[in-house]
């Protein structure tokens, strides 16, 4: 008989949320500053170091059991994810932070839609009151950007 893994005390869950928090934060400044300040241009560049340094550092932590019939399964979900990188970095380069992260927000109400349209799943109304939230300080955010940027716009929205 399996047993249920154990539920993590609440400081344990606070600090992996804001371990969380600080680490995407660092990496979203580090790749705009990249892109921006030092006027790198090869994304695509940034997105296969990042993956080269972070995937045997995973490897390392979970120590999962790999096999073809692994591979053969994760395939899919690893093409999405590079595409996902791909885009949002493409996207990093060309828009500022605020106007990148607010379309990226807009990415949770397209999902919350089509989970309604394709499952015909209702959230609860916490989980459409945080998102109505978070789109809304990503637009406050973002008001100020009176650029136009096309293939910013599109990569993000790729995202």
């Amino acid at each position: 008989m399996a047993m249920a893994p154990a539920e993590a005390a609440l400081p344990v869950k606070l600090g992996a949320a804001l371990y969380y928090m600080a680490s995407s934060t660092i990496v979203q400044m580090s790749n705009k500053a990249l892109f921006t300040s030092f006027g790198f241009k090869a994304p695509l560049l940034v997105g296969l170091l990042q993956m080269a340094i972070i995937s045997p550092v995973c490897y390392i932590v979970a120590r999962p059991r790999v096999d073809a019939a692994t591979a053969r399964a994760c395939a899919p979900l690893a093409l999405v994810n590079v595409l996902n990188l791909v885009c949002g970095l493409m996207g990093t380069s060309g828009l500022n932070v605020p106007m990148f992260i607010a379309l990226r927000r807009f990415t949770l109400l397209c999902t919350l839609m089509l989970e309604f349209l394709m499952y015909r799943r209702i959230h609860e109304r916490t989980t459409y009151f945080a998102v109505a939230v978070m789109i809304t300080g990503a637009l406050v955010a973002a008001a100020s950007d009176l650029s136009f940027n096309a293939f910013g716009y599109m990569a993000v929205l790729g995202n």
